[in-house]
This record gives structure tokens, sequence and C-alpha cells, in this order.
């Protein structure tokens, strides 16, 4: 056992590889374009988002998920557009948090996979 007080082992990141999108990932997508089109303002997010509107769309293109208190951020801004916005909120900031962590888990699982590929491929010689 290690007996170390404040430091980290430290490791070398993996090489990035590029993968598809999970179709986790996808149901978190289409999740997320859902609740905007509940807004009626899914074809004008500045006025959701503001500046943040450029880090939703890379959530709504697949390149990024957002963390917890990103969603929070997302679904309160959408919540004054929607009719019952305040009842059904708690239920759709759940949802999308459980979406966003499993969209999360299945990208590692796919960048995992694609680098024993990746390596599986080099040690063979191909």
């Amino acid at each position: 056992m290690r007996a170390t007080v404040g430091q980290r082992e430290r490791r070398t990141r993996a090489k990035p590889v590029t993968i598809a999108i999970p179709k986790e990932q996808q149901a978190f997508i289409d999740a997320l374009q859902e609740l905007l089109k509940k807004t009626g303002l899914d074809d004008a997010l500045w006025l959701l988002f503001g500046e943040r509107t450029v880090r939703i769309e890379s959530y709504l293109a697949g390149e990024r998920i957002p963390t917890d208190a990103m969603i929070f951020f997302i679904v309160e801004s959408c919540r004054p557009h929607i009719r019952n916005g305040r009842d059904v909120m708690l239920d759709e900031l759940a949802r999308l948090e459980h979406l966003a962590y499993v969209a999360r888990t299945a990208r590692v699982r796919d960048r995992r996979i694609a680098r024993s590929r990746r390596t599986a491929s080099t040690s063979s010689g191909a």
C-alpha cells in the first residue's frame, strides 16, 4: 500500500481515439432536443442561453456531454418557457442527468474498445 498524502500518482494520458457517437449519447441528445422544442425557442437558442449557446450546440452535435451543473443550468433556463415548467422540471432534470451519466459511461467504454483495437493491431504488426 502506498502512503502518499496530498499527492496523486501521475499517469500519462492515453492517446486520443476517434469514436462514433454511442447510442446512449444519442439518447441524451434526443432528450435535450425534446426539452428545447418544448420551449418553442429551439431555433433561437441564444435567447435561452446567451453566451453559453456555443456550448449547448456542442452537446447537440455530440461533441461533448454536459456536467450535472450544466444540465441544471439548461433545465433552469428552459423552465420559464414551458407550460407547467415548474412541475415538469424536476423529472426532466433527473432524466437528463441519468442519460448524461449513461452517455459518459458509454463514451469511456467505446474509447477503451477503440484503444484496445489499436493496441492489438499495432502489436500484431499491422
